[in-house]
């Protein structure tokens, strides 16, 4: 991976390296240049957002989010911070992303053909950003926070396994992309893919502004599509119509929020909702609870009440 900024505001720590995986931790203070990679790679803030241009498109990666950078992507890395910010650079081999690959097929590398065929070779017009909790791979790399914070208690770390382990996570999610691919009902690839990056850009933004007032009007024009084609294609391919995500997205926030004993009032204000009533009913709708029985203990009694 290349990067360039003045000296002292960006700088990498080595940590552990086996079998061409590597992971460095990275501490920021400004940077505006390229970012390149024969290595599929992934960027993890831990205290501070991470900023980036792909497509002509600037992303905001915030802290518990994660974004994906395929091998051979265009990434521009922008910064400036009044403090440092720290992240973790997650570097995988394509030799462990074939090994895993090829189990999770049930083929061998010499079937394969040509290595440019491979999922993460193929969808680089795809934007993979995600929140830590959302998927298997996002477990992955909470762990991975976790034992680095327990590293000095815990200095046996198998790293081999933990390599292994985000490779298979992230074969299985790059799966998943193309099943969502699939799913769009186009008969020409490039029409698909088209269409799936616009989207994409829309869930994008979602992800980085659900605490906000957004429309589908609004979501429609940053995926240069109308309306009605954006709420059916955002549905086919995530499972839910932006709204919904949204809610879902405020949800999330909202109970992070109130385990820290924000107000309801702060919470719906936070979330853009027009009162706290409003946010109340929502929560009460979705979560199946007050917001007020859940502080209380009523997330457990959720828990249990989902799992009967």
């Amino acid at each position: 991976m290349h990067a360039h900024a003045t000296q002292g505001e960006l700088s990498w720590s080595s940590m552990p390296k086996l079998a061409g995986n590597e992971m460095k931790r990275t501490t920021i203070s400004e940077i505006y240049h390229p970012v390149s990679s024969h290595k599929l790679h992934i960027s993890i803030p831990i205290n501070g957002p991470e900023y980036f241009w792909v497509d002509r498109q600037r992303h905001q990666v915030a802290v518990g989010q994660y974004m994906v950078h395929l091998p051979g992507q265009e990434v521009l890395a922008e910064a400036q911070y009044a403090r440092p910010v720290d992240g973790l650079c997650l570097f995988l081999s394509e030799e462990t992303l074939t090994e895993v690959y090829t189990a999770a097929k049930g083929t061998n590398e010499l079937e394969i053909g040509n290595s440019k065929n491979l999922p993460w070779h193929k969808n680089q017009f795809v934007l993979h950003k995600y929140s830590q909790g959302g998927h298997k791979l996002g477990k992955h790399i909470e762990c991975i926070l976790h034992t680095l914070q327990l590293e000095t208690l815990h200095p046996q770390v198998e790293w081999d396994t933990l390599f292994y382990g985000v490779a298979e996570a992230l074969v299985e999610q790059l799966f998943a992309v193309q099943t969502q691919l699939d799913q769009l009902p186009f008969a020409k690839n490039t029409t698909r893919q088209a269409l799936y990056q616009r989207v994409s850009n829309a869930h994008g933004y979602v992800l980085d502004h659900f605490s906000e007032p957004l429309s589908l009007n609004a979501l429609a024009q940053i995926a240069c599509i109308s309306p009605y084609h954006l709420l059916r294609l955002y549905k086919q391919i995530y499972g839910m119509p932006p709204h919904q995500h949204i809610l879902q997205l405020r949800m999330e926030k909202a109970r992070t929020m109130l385990s820290a004993q924000y107000s309801c009032a702060e919470i719906a204000f936070e979330l853009s909702f027009s009162d706290r009533r409003a946010f109340s009913r929502v929560f009460r709708k979705m979560v199946g609870v007050t917001p007020e029985v859940w502080r209380k203990g009523g997330a457990l009694l959720h828990s249990n009440l989902l799992h009967k």
